[in-house]
């Protein structure tokens, strides 16, 4: 029992540390006009949940599919990140559909 609780604490720990929070480049570098970038893929449920977070908290953003756009992609796959949706909020990064780091980014970056 004490090696799982090991092994889950060494787990938790590695991704709040090689988990990327900002961005070698800021989403107005991705696109001038757009905040906010939200890297996608057409099939993902998750990018589509976050899309309509965004859209319900009314947040312009530019949603780019990295499996159609090269340029995109280029830029995800600096990131570093692995996941879909991958959001650029100015230059902080969030994986996935998390309100609370969304929220907490948007507040920082004053949007």
């Amino acid at each position: 029992m004490n090696k799982f609780v090991l092994v889950i604490i060494v787990l938790i720990a590695a991704f709040f540390v090689l988990k990327p929070s900002t961005a070698p480049f800021t989403a107005r570098e991705v696109n001038p006009t757009c905040d906010i970038i939200m890297f996608s893929t057409s099939w993902c449920p998750v990018c589509k949940s976050a899309g309509e977070y965004l859209d319900r908290k009314n947040y312009k953003y530019c949603e780019v599919d990295i499996e159609k756009d090269a340029v995109a992609y280029d830029y995800y796959k600096r990131l570093g990140t692995r996941g879909v949706p991958t959001i650029l909020i100015g230059d902080q990064v969030t994986v996935g559909l998390n309100p609370r780091e969304i929220e907490q980014y948007m507040e920082n970056y004053n949007l």
